[in-house]
């Protein structure tokens, strides 16, 4: 389950909301989806893996929307599998797994009712710390780290750099919510005090959003910590070309820091030199050679193919059947099928950053191994009832649930994949630094390493030369001077900054010391 589209309209609470549609197709996403069709053909193909077994699938697009997540959820629960994409595909009357979702809300939304019927769900992009609770659930994991650590990664980077006077921003989600709680938990244990601390949604209203940037352009903190979602981010910082503010050191988070939001010339005015943790890029060896030579015609029956092509080369595959509701019959020309992806610039093509994409592919591998464990059990020495094994033709989910918790393999590319208890993974980050390029681009450039499996104190590491920072400083100290002086001329025109943040201090210490007597 993924968004291949994204559908924004705001609410009046006065009529009746019209039908939901799915507008606007979104290139990213797609490729998330192409890499789970990818590794399924990998493991189709792999005679080491699952002999004897060929794996089949469902795509299904939930427009970013919470409700659509829910409905599709329900479709597969409720009624058999049908029209699948393989004719070896058995009709069983539910999924045996679902790689979902591409959100934390939206994995909120569905995971109860997956772990109610024990089905596995692997989501690749949902965060929230709050996902681990295995109570409420039992049937969810994930191949990206959980925000718990997360939080603490990015409180590390802000206690590393020696930033004691910080701004926040978060969407008001679960995404945000929990994590900026983790977040400011963690780094005011560092001594670190926090000037502001907004929160704002695409869907608030306008007058909310120019509150959010007011706040951050009259504060004397610099250093702002954006535990924001990254089409929330995309909004926040065109409003802040608009408004022509600059000299923010920003510092993000994976949902929106490893995935450049504007155009080159608009990012280098405005976030140049941002700094963040990000899901760790690899090389998924053939998977570039795979999206470049997707085409309608190898995929017949998938309209999403079709929608992505219309949408990638503005043309209509067949004639008074088009996909793409933006534009009339007679605004788009008729698809030749010549045309060529190779030609193409766009969140698809873009190949040199596997991050979210990898997450996906690891999340579809450990299903297939769950399964491959599943078979290769020996009756007689079963997990199951009197060393009973599960009948690979005709398993229930819980079954393969019980193989999930234990799944435990090695990609190939080297890296270990397995689950702890919570079907949580071990967190590893790269940290990443947007540099302007000599023709004017903007680069996502690692700078560091954050692995969450380290002992106390050496998690984070960073190569400091490495990095540019705001305003094309190649110097922390120069930074640092800079923001000083801001902070300074702050204080004669409000003299109680000071004493605000001496404040902070002692309210943490008279804290500290109740809780000792407690």
């Amino acid at each position: 389950m993924h968004s291949y589209h994204f559908e924004h309209r705001q609410l009046t609470f006065t009529n009746h909301p019209e039908p939901t549609k799915c507008i606007s197709f979104q290139f990213r996403p797609f490729r998330f989806a192409l890499a789970m069709i990818f590794a399924i053909e990998e493991i189709n193909n792999n005679t080491a893996l699952l002999p004897g077994v060929t794996l089949g699938y469902r795509l299904y697009d939930s427009c970013k929307l919470t409700q659509l997540s829910l409905k599709a959820a329900m479709a597969f629960l409720n009624k058999p599998e049908a029209n699948t994409p393989s004719v070896n595909c058995k009709n069983l009357s539910i999924v045996s797994a679902i790689v979902a979702d591409s959100g934390s809300t939206k994995s909120l939304t569905i995971a109860p009712s997956m772990g109610i019927f024990r089905i596995p769900m692997v989501s690749y992009f949902a965060t929230c710390a709050c996902l681990s609770n295995r109570k409420e659930y039992p049937s969810f994991f994930r191949t990206i780290p959980s925000d718990y650590y997360q939080a603490r990664a990015l409180a590390q980077l802000v206690k590393h750099f020696g930033w004691t006077w910080i701004g926040t921003v978060k969407s008001d989600d679960d995404y945000g919510n929990f994590g900026m709680q983790a977040f400011e938990d963690t780094v005011q244990q560092f001594g670190v005090c926090i000037a502001f601390s907004e929160s704002f949604h695409i869907t608030y209203t306008q007058e909310k959003l120019l509150k959010t940037i007011d706040t951050i352009k009259t504060s004397s903190a610099k250093v702002v910590v954006a535990f924001v979602g990254k089409s929330n981010m995309r909004i926040l910082l065109k409003e802040m070309i608009r408004q022509n503010v600059s000299g923010i050191q920003w510092i993000g988070t994976e949902s929106w820091v490893s995935a450049l939001l504007l155009p080159p010339k608009e990012t280098k005015k405005i976030a140049s030199g941002t700094i963040g943790v990000a899901i760790r890029k690899v090389h998924i060896p053939g998977l570039r050679e795979f999206l470049m030579n997707v085409h309608p015609s190898l995929y017949p029956e998938n309209l999403l193919i079709k929608m992505f092509w219309e949408s990638c080369f503005g043309c209509t595959l067949t004639d008074g059947n088009k996909t793409d509701s933006q534009k009339t019959e007679s605004e788009l020309k008729k698809c030749t099928g010549r045309e060529n992806l190779q030609n193409i610039q766009n969140e698809f093509t873009d190949v040199l950053q596997y991050r979210v994409t990898y997450n996906v592919y690891k999340a579809t591998y450990a299903i297939a191994h769950a399964l491959h464990n599943m078979a290769s059990c020996k009756i007689g020495s079963g997990p199951f009832s009197n060393g009973s094994c599960a009948n690979i033709s005709n398993f229930q989910p819980w079954q393969l649930l019980y193989y999930m918790r234990t799944v435990n393999f090695t990609t190939k590319i080297g890296e270990k994949v397995y689950f702890d208890e919570n079907g949580d993974p071990v967190a590893t980050y790269d940290i990443v630094n947007w540099q302007t390029n000599a023709l004017g681009n903007i680069d996502i450039v690692n700078v560091g390493l954050y692995n969450g499996s380290a002992r106390f104190g050496k998690e984070l590491s960073v190569t400091e030369w490495a990095i540019v920072w705001s305003g094309g400083q190649k110097s922390l100290f120069v930074l640092k001077a800079a923001i000083k002086e801001q902070e300074k001329q702050e204080e004669k025109d409000n003299p109680f900054a000071v004493l605000i943040v001496y404040n902070v201090h002692k309210v943490k210490l008279v804290t500290q010391l109740i809780q000792f007597i407690v």
